[in-house]
């Protein structure tokens, strides 16, 4: 019935501008906007992407003017109007994706000691940039476990930077009552916000309305209530989520990622017994006793993260220490150290329990702090400078050389 609506009505926009619609176009029209375009009805969107192409190529100069419009013109308006890429509605790579190719080397130059969690990741992101994943699933939906500070949300943040997605992240930390829920899809019917703009429509519906192609990050999952857990149920399924208001919007261009330190104070207890090895299965065992079966059947994959090793926290340390040189070289400054240096923040900044975090406050308070004070009140100022870092009295000292 839409696509005989759609050839009626395609009869008044072809003599509009000036132009005329394949019957291709016009079926296309109307079963791509079923597909993509979830929260309109049928025929109004289809009309919207024949509207909206016809009038492209009439603000378009003569010369580059089509006078008929085919699928390809179709499949451009609504790439721009759901906010997915082209080569994805067309189920066809226009060019190699550098951003794929060079995924696995990007991330293991910036998420150390955690190669097998990666490869995990990386296997699953494969079959879905390859096209080979339901069309009605989110992109990924992967479960992050492991101990605090080990990079679990580092990865995000990096898979988000290096597939150039923007990051979308909640603090499940934040939807601990029951009523939380609320914030995400809005306030249901005959409650305060109900329909309330855009506001009382919920976060999560916002935010998958305006970035449809993103990397959803839920943080410290296992912190929030379980019925904020049980409407990702549906999302995880279908690829879409309703909001309390009735409204449907599509996440099957989302890569969602949940973060979890479940089983991480299990795992460092030592077992009972004369081996007294530590709980290697911690992790496996704390998600299926919190995370129910239906849940845990939807995730396309569990990546657990190791503890870091004293090797992976020098790669860290000057990994920070590199950042810092970012920083600092568009004012002419470049910071250099000695090897003593790394092992003193190894040695400050990591923590069995926290992990690598404490060394983002160590370097902020014996290098930064110090740092800024050289830069905004030397007497050189406007010359290049060189700050070295040694350790003097199991302190670090920060000497500035200017030329």
């Amino acid at each position: 019935d839409a696509k005989k609506i759609v050839r009626g009505a395609s009869i008044h926009y072809a003599d509009f501008f000036n132009l005329k619609y394949t019957d291709q176009a016009l079926d296309s029209a109307v079963d791509l906007s079923a597909q993509y375009l979830l929260d309109k009805k049928l025929p109004d969107k289809a009309i919207d992407l024949i509207d909206a192409a016809g009038a492209r190529q009439r603000i378009t100069n003569e010369t580059n003017r089509k006078l008929i419009i085919d699928t390809e013109e179709i499949k451009v308006e609504l790439s721009k109007i759901a906010k997915i890429p082209l080569d994805t509605i067309s189920h066809k790579e226009v060019e190699q994706d550098k951003s794929i190719i060079e995924l696995e080397k990007n991330l293991k130059t910036k998420v150390f000691g955690q190669d097998d969690a990666l490869q995990v990741l990386l296997d699953a992101i494969y079959i879905s940039k390859a096209g080979l994943k339901e069309p009605r699933k989110p992109v990924g939906c992967y479960l992050f476990t492991g101990p605090t500070g080990c990079g679990k949300t580092e990865t995000a943040r990096q898979l988000a930077h290096y597939l150039e997605l923007p990051l979308v992240k909640f603090d499940m930390s934040e939807y601990q009552e029951r009523h939380a829920v609320s914030k995400l899809i809005g306030a249901p019917p005959g409650y305060v916000g109900y329909e309330d703009g855009s506001a009382g429509s919920g976060a999560l519906i916002n935010e998958l309305e305006e970035k449809t192609n993103c990397v959803l990050l839920l943080d410290e999952v296992e912190k929030a209530h379980i019925d904020v857990l049980n409407i990702l149920l549906q999302f995880m399924d279908d690829g879409i989520i309703t909001a309390s208001n009735g409204k449907t919007v599509s996440g099957r261009h989302a890569t969602l990622i949940m973060t979890s330190n479940l089983g991480a104070a299990k795992a460092e207890e030592q077992a009972i017994g004369f081996g007294g090895s530590k709980h290697d299965n911690a992790h496996e065992k704390a998600v299926k006793k919190y995370f129910s079966p239906e849940f845990r059947n939807r995730l396309d994959a569990m990546v657990n993260f190791n503890k870091l090793s004293t090797e992976n926290v020098k790669q860290i340390a000057i990994k920070f220490i590199n950042d810092l040189n970012v920083l600092s070289r568009p004012r002419d400054i470049e910071v250099v150290y000695k090897p003593a240096v790394i092992d003193w923040l190894v040695e400050k900044g990591y923590d069995d329990t926290m992990g690598a975090r404490p060394m983002q406050r160590v370097i902020n308070n014996e290098i930064k702090k110090p740092l800024a004070k050289e830069m905004l009140f030397r007497e050189n100022f406007g010359k290049k400078g060189t700050a070295t870092l040694d350790i003097v009295d199991d302190k670090i000292k920060l000497d500035m050389f200017f030329s």
